[in-house]
């Protein structure tokens, strides 16, 4: 409602930092602060997206650690590629080439795919 009061009507600039003041004073005295509909969510959508990146993070830092431990030093140009796959089923299907695959080689072949 407060952001509906806000578009309709216009206050001096005076005003609107009294107002300001006032609800900011109010909110904290309250313990609660207003949140639009739209606000919460845009807030759960930044929140999925941070866990999508988690997660995308850990599958190529599982990948490149597998990597290592299978062949020793990883080349900067693969792990490079590596973190620039954002597709999940991608990087799942990496994973598995990660562990499978019998050289560094065929996974750089695979990853060029």
């Amino acid at each position: 409602m407060y952001r509906l009061i806000d578009w309709l009507m216009w206050l001096p600039e005076a005003l609107t930092v009294a107002f300001r003041r006032e609800v900011i004073e109010y909110e904290s005295e309250k313990r609660m602060p207003y949140v639009t509909t739209t606000e919460k969510l845009a807030r759960a959508e930044g929140r999925q997206e941070g866990r999508q990146e988690g997660r995308q993070e850990a599958v190529q830092e599982a990948i490149l650690h597998i990597l290592q431990a299978r062949f020793g030093d990883v080349p900067y140009a693969v792990r490079e590629q590596v973190k620039g796959v954002r597709d999940e089923s991608v990087l799942r299907g990496l994973l598995s080439d990660a562990a499978l695959l019998p050289a560094l080689d065929a996974f750089q072949a695979r990853l060029r795919q």
